[in-house]
């Protein structure tokens, strides 16, 4: 065991490591298909893992670590993944004259836990991606305060129930929030205010989906999955500063709302136990609507926006494709193949209205309205593919991995990106380690 350990970290020293929730398999075959890694902390597939004692993945790549780990209990089934980097920590004190830094930022960081029993699981989820969670820079007599970060959260609750004829509808539902964090103060060498920004917004979003097959005859599975739900702006107010006049800034009235839907279709052929391919169809479309402020307030005065603007969005991105698993070793090694095509570029409708509106009142004294109809033809006919491969280094010990390689073959439209040996033996190598026992 201490043998095949040191073999593993020493081909993730040399390779190019990537590991999210997400196997290489999975990666490489377009969502088509997928390993432990994937389903490990899945609110509806977290069963189908089923370790004895412990499952694992692991993965590092510079200052990056990402691991995940589950287990069961007699009663409930647990799992956690941790990945990313911790932000740099800085502090330096006369870099020059009058002059230092004190600031922490970058990296990212992101934590979940799943707990799942019977036929339900329940999974929270956490990621900070601070730009500069917190930077203060003197200069002279200058006082600066900077804050940027991204921030999300998010619950998700599956439950899968059973129906007629064996089927089984993979069901969950979904709450997220998003924050997107960006302050700025500046103060003089007196002490006085010159800048106080908040250009901060925050998201909510309500969805679920449900996913089922539809058909299973001889070697042939086909599955359906409809998703949908809608992200709505909250707490929709900036601020800033006016100097001259010493004043706030305010904002207000702005209007987000996104609604997201799809549908995907597989269909999977296991021609034999050592030869499987799945294709799919499916679409990402969304409906939006947005608008412009309302006022905006300096100190008390009020005025409203003499040019408001909204904006409505329908939007399709169809899609096709396909990959393939093929075990060249029985239960020992196999490839993995991926493509997808466009057969449009995303379409779009679009109308934009345009108020014009007294400042004192807000009356709208006249609407311009356009409509555009638009599709993205520089999309149409794009090809992409992937490759990989597993290997099952034991009965508990698997090495997963993305070898670009078919990728720079074809290339985005047919035309091979590889121009001599050099660029043929130098893909981007991906791997990942998973165990269990």
């Amino acid at each position: 065991m201490k043998k095949i350990i040191l073999f593993m970290a020493s081909l993730l020293m040399m390779a190019s490591v990537v590991f999210a929730q997400e196997s290489m398999t999975h990666y490489t075959t377009n969502d088509l298909f997928a390993t432990d890694v994937d389903n490990f902390m899945n609110v509806n597939e977290w069963q189908t893992v089923n370790p004895e004692k412990i499952f694992g993945c692991i993965g590092y790549s510079g200052s990056s670590i990402r691991i995940g780990l589950a287990g069961k209990t007699s009663k409930m089934y647990i799992g956690s993944y941790f990945g990313g980097q911790l932000p740099e920590l800085k502090s330096e004190k006369n870099i020059a004259p009058n002059k230092k830094l004190t600031s922490w930022k970058g990296g990212s960081l992101v934590g979940d836990m799943l707990f799942g029993f019977g036929n339900m699981g329940i999974k929270t989820k956490f990621k900070l991606v601070p730009t500069e969670l917190s930077t203060t820079k003197v200069e002279g007599g200058n006082k600066t305060k900077k804050t940027d970060y991204d921030i999300y959260a998010s619950a998700k609750f599956g439950i899968n129930l059973a129906a007629k004829n064996e089927r089984v509808y993979k069901t969950w539902a979904d709450l997220k929030l998003e924050s997107y964090v960006d302050k700025k103060n500046v103060k003089d060498d007196s002490g006085t205010l010159t800048t106080d920004k908040n250009a901060s917004s925050h998201y909510v979003y309500l969805g679920g989906g449900t996913k089922f097959d539809i058909s299973k005859k001889g070697f042939t599975t086909q599955t359906i999955a409809f998703n949908g739900g809608a992200w709505f702006q909250i707490m929709p107010s900036k601020r800033s500063y006016n100097a001259t006049a010493k004043k706030h800034v305010v904002t207000k009235g702005d209007m987000w709302i996104k609604v997201p839907f799809g549908v995907d279709y597989t269909a999977r052929f296991d021609f034999t136990e050592a030869f499987a391919l799945s294709i799919g169809a499916g679409a990402d479309t969304y409906l939006k609507y947005e608008k412009d402020y309302d006022y905006e307030k300096v100190g008390s005065a009020k005025s409203y926006n003499t040019s408001r603007k909204s904006t409505t969005t329908f939007k399709i991105d169809p899609e096709v494709k396909a990959g393939f698993v093929w075990y060249a070793v029985p239960e020992k090694f196999s490839l993995n193949f991926g493509t997808y095509f466009k057969l449009l570029g995303a379409i779009e409708m679009k109308t934009e209205k345009t108020q014009t509106r007294d400042a004192s009142s807000g009356k709208v004294s006249d609407t311009d309205t356009t409509k555009t109809f638009t599709v993205n033809k520089s999309e149409a006919g794009q090809l992409s593919a992937d490759s990989g491969f597993t290997w099952n280094i034991t009965k508990n010990v698997a090495l997963d991995g993305n070898f670009n390689i078919a990728n720079k073959l074809v290339g985005n439209d047919l035309e091979s990106s590889i121009s001599g040996l050099d660029d043929f033996f130098d893909p981007t190598l991906k791997l990942q380690v998973s165990f269990k026992y």
